[in-house]
């Protein structure tokens, strides 16, 4: 069952932020139901005073590691993006030096070099200039 404080700002609560999701349980006075003189008769006034400030600081806190969420998701998001640029420059120049070295390139090689690792298509990369064959840059 969802409730209200599984929810921030009317959007889900991100995962990431769930661990963060106080357990508390605590007297809630709804004040708009009283005038201030009601209030002000209340034996626990002080308690209704420090849920309040507690209230207002858990909500700044949620807001703040909302955005820390998002800004780390956003920093992951640039970084993957950024090594994908990199794969297929990398992939692109690959195929672009076997073609011009060694003609065109079989439907395998080029599922094959699409499908590689940034770390594999730098080791090809490596072999282009000294191998005497397509097979020798590729085992």
């Amino acid at each position: 069952m969802e409730t209200k404080a599984d929810f921030i700002g009317g959007r889900p609560m991100p995962e990431g932020l769930r661990c963060y999701q106080p357990d508390l349980k605590y007297l809630l006075i709804d004040e708009n139901r009283y005038t201030h003189q009601e209030l002000e008769r209340l034996d626990n006034l002080t308690a209704i005073q420090d849920l309040t400030e507690m209230h207002t600081m858990l909500s700044e806190r949620v807001k703040e590691w909302s955005h820390l969420h998002r800004q780390a998701g956003l920093k992951e998001g640039l970084e993957q993006g950024l090594e994908r640029g990199i794969e297929l420059g990398e992939a692109r120049t690959l195929k672009r030096l076997l073609t011009k070295r060694f003609g065109e390139l079989p439907a395998d090689v080029l599922q094959q070099i699409d499908s590689a690792t940034l770390v594999q298509l730098e080791v090809w990369l490596d072999r282009v200039l000294d191998a005497d064959s397509l097979a020798a840059v590729l085992d």
